[in-house]
């Protein structure tokens, strides 16, 4: 299998917070998985810091680039693309999404946030719940926040 993963926060001065989620996920997928191959996929803003682009030094791990709206041939040679900040690509009907919602604090707490923060990730947090085949959280609190504010089907969203 080919599995597409958004890498795109990786490329940073410090490895924090949802970048270091990924790199210790795609860690802990090359030591349980012996056969899938895994490409982490950047998007073209990564290339403004060429130097910050992590590639582990693995076999089955390789690298993609992808600038929306193009790269359907990036998803197209994948079995399933892992969004994994809130976000999902602009290609619909290319290759399954895995979404993650970390959290839905701007949705949850508008009072918390100024408006066009909280119109413009709603955006993100619904694009996600209605195109992703799955969506994967960290806790049952953020579980139970995407079920009840997204209305997302309870079995479609997994706790790791």
């Amino acid at each position: 299998m080919r599995i597409g993963i958004d890498a795109t926060v990786v490329a940073q001065p410090r490895i924090v917070g949802i970048s270091r989620f990924i790199v210790e996920l795609v860690g802990a997928l090359l030591e349980v998985d012996s056969t899938n191959e895994y490409y982490l996929c950047y998007r073209g803003r990564a290339l403004k810091r060429p130097r910050l682009i992590w590639r582990p030094r693995h076999p089955r791990v390789h690298l993609r680039f992808f600038q929306d709206p193009f790269g359907r041939r990036v998803f197209r040679a994948l079995d399933v693309f892992h969004a994994t900040y809130q976000r999902l690509p602009a290609q619909e009907g290319v290759v399954p999404y895995i979404g993650t919602l970390h959290d839905v604090f701007f949705l949850s707490r508008p009072d918390m946030v100024a408006p066009q923060a909280h119109q413009r990730w709603s955006d993100r947090y619904r694009d996600v719940a209605n195109r992703s085949r799955l969506i994967m959280t960290g806790s049952e609190f953020s579980k139970r926040e995407i079920v009840t504010l997204l209305g997302v089907e309870p079995e479609r969203v997994r706790v790791i």
